[in-house]
């Protein structure tokens, strides 16, 4: 009986799967906890390497934009700017500072350790994590720059407590006086085209209609006949579709009038070095009329050019020269503009600026590292598909900004500034 008891316990004790689920999440248990581990460990590894370059980055800008300094003196504002900027991360340590100094540039390299949590579980005490940031002295390399800013009627709308115009004015000039400091001086030039229904510019006579040859014009134009319009090229004398119209000569194009541009202080500044006067015009510019993007992104292509009517613009694709288009709107186009069809229209405008873009981005002869960029931001803009065009004629996805507050065009442009200066002489 006793044996006979006991076989029929065990094989009751087989059939019993009560605890099965127990055992089974028990032996899952530890991959499962070693798997969020890892996910865990590795997300403040990504955090605190993205600190560790921010920091790198400033630091090796901040030693390479100072002249005259000695190899000591620059390693010193390299190590004094990275602790400023690099924020204490409990369970990170990082190793001394390398600064290295060389004939052609910075390079600051920064090794740490990031202390695991569950990754311990699996005998992982640590992750090991490397930063490096190099930048050429900023002796060679230039930059021209257009600012290509709407200054139509409902820029001059409030935003958040202050009229828009006036934050994009802040943002730009912030942008100009600080790519200006991480240069050598006269390295940036800069350009100001601020477009509404029209573009208030000095041009050579023989390159507008109504104009006399051998004269300077100044006064409101409007864009040339097509294909002209989504070019550069350079008008000619016994061409009148080649050359920019101008509302003097046909009033009728003349909406709000031409002297609005010149109260409010909108007129094309082309590239100068002088950036104290780029930021008094940005001080002093006030909206007026209606939108013509395409018009204005036109004549922020031509202050780059090479060709006629500026002449302050190097040759496309020169060694060490940047150049850059930063435009900014917040509203759809609302002037009209020629097109093949041979009419002016709304909708002509929009198709122009979309050739404009394709065509400048052409220029670039290799696409992975553009001489020519394009960089466009859309201010409390609520039309999608001029949002969709402006995110379309950037250089790329990380050259569009959106923003809808103050705030996020102050961080806008902050972004802008950093891609740009970095253009000139961030190398790695």
């Amino acid at each position: 009986m006793f044996f006979q008891s006991l076989s029929e316990k065990l094989a009751a004790f087989k059939r019993d799967k009560r605890g099965n689920v127990a055992i089974i999440f028990g032996l899952a248990a530890l991959p499962m906890l070693l798997g969020a581990g890892m996910a865990i460990d590795y997300g403040r590894g990504v955090t605190a390497k993205n600190v560790m370059q921010a920091a790198s980055d400033a630091a090796a800008l901040a030693a390479a934009a100072m002249t005259d300094a000695t190899d000591a003196e620059r390693i010193a504002m390299a190590k004094e700017v990275f602790a400023a900027n690099f924020t204490t991360i409990k369970g990170v340590t990082p190793s001394a500072l390398q600064v290295t100094v060389t004939d052609s540039g910075i390079r600051v390299r920064q090794n740490a350790t990031v202390d695991t949590v569950l990754m311990k579980l699996a005998g992982i005490d640590s992750m090991p994590l490397s930063t490096t940031a190099e930048v050429n002295l900023p002796t060679a390399k230039q930059a021209e720059i257009a600012l290509v800013l709407d200054y139509s009627g409902s820029m001059d709308n409030l935003l958040n407590g202050e009229k828009k115009y006036i934050t994009m004015a802040n943002a730009a000039k912030q942008l100009v006086s600080d790519v200006a400091q991480s240069a050598e001086d006269g390295n940036v030039k800069v350009g100001l085209v601020p477009f509404s229904h029209h573009v208030y510019t000095s041009l050579p006579g023989e390159y507008v209609i109504g104009g006399s040859f051998g004269n300077d014009w100044t006064g409101c134009t409007y864009d040339r006949k097509a294909p002209h319009n989504v070019s550069d090229s350079t008008p000619q004398s016994s061409d009148n579709d080649t050359k920019w119209g101008n509302t003097t000569s046909n009033p009728t194009f003349d909406v709000y009038g031409c002297n609005g541009y010149v109260n409010n202080e909108l007129y094309v500044q082309p590239l100068t070095s002088n950036t104290t006067a780029i930021n008094d015009q940005l001080e002093n510019m006030t909206p007026y009329a209606w939108t013509n993007i395409a018009l204005g992104m036109s004549f922020g292509w031509h202050l780059l050019s090479p060709n006629g009517p500026y002449t302050d613009a190097t040759n496309y694709n020169e060694s060490g020269t940047l150049k850059a288009i930063v435009l900014l709107t917040d509203g759809k186009q609302t002037a009209l503009s020629w097109g093949s069809n041979n009419k002016q229209t709304v909708k002509n405008g929009e198709q122009n600026l979309e050739t404009i873009c394709s065509n400048i981005k052409n220029i670039n002869p290799d696409p992975d590292d553009p001489q020519f960029i394009i960089i466009t931001v859309a201010f409390d803009l609520d039309d999608e598909d001029t949002v969709d065009r402006l995110r379309n004629c950037a250089t790329d996805e990380d050259h569009f900004y959106e923003a809808s507050s103050n705030s996020q065009l102050s961080s806008a442009f902050d972004a802008i500034t950093k891609q740009i200066s970095q253009k000139i002489v961030l190398t790695k």
